[in-house]
């Protein structure tokens, strides 16, 4: 129940972002990755999993891109160094979504469209699960804008919530 509450959660914020497809950047098992497509495709998004942060350099040019970064313990470093200032440019529109912001995007271009989304991963039974937040239905997902400032670093401020009975709702 829970990740597909996520999975449902992070359809509506890139169909607010007016995204029609997202390439997350996280290198899980084929299984999981089987899984949590087929969870973002039963609410309308198409997606597909990439470790190589190149696969941005591929995009139609015409088109706004969802990219998604799943963190991890041990945020992967030679994966944020392969990844290009182009490619937080206007036409990507970033969800970083676990437990923490990486502090490598520290160093990334302070006018990107990037947001946070807080969950937890954990291991079950040896495969990868997702927890959002709760998994209650009528608790909020919280969504934050994620801001880099080039001399304070990385801040992040309440944007959204989601709820599965009211779907996405704005903070003002």
């Amino acid at each position: 129940m829970a990740s597909t509450m996520l999975a449902q959660a992070i359809v509506e914020f890139f169909k607010h972002k007016v995204v029609s497809s997202i390439i997350i950047l996280a290198c899980w098992p084929p299984s999981d990755q089987i899984k949590f497509t087929r969870e973002l495709s039963q609410f309308g998004m198409s997606s597909m999993f990439s470790c190589d942060p190149a696969i941005l350099d591929h995009i139609r040019h015409h088109y706004l891109q969802g990219v998604i970064y799943m963190t991890h313990e041990h945020d992967d470093m030679p994966m944020f160094k392969k990844m290009k200032g182009i490619h937080f440019m206007m036409k990507y529109k970033w969800l970083i979504v676990g437990d923490h912001v990486p502090d490598a995007l520290r160093k990334i271009r302070y006018d990107s469209d990037m947001a946070f989304l807080q969950c937890n991963f954990v291991r079950n039974n040896g495969t990868r699960d997702i927890t959002a937040i709760t998994s209650e239905a009528v608790t909020p997902v919280h969504i934050y804008d994620a801001y880099v400032h080039p001399r304070d670093g990385i801040s992040i401020n309440l944007w959204a919530h989601w709820t599965n009975a009211s779907g996405l709702g704005f903070d003002t």
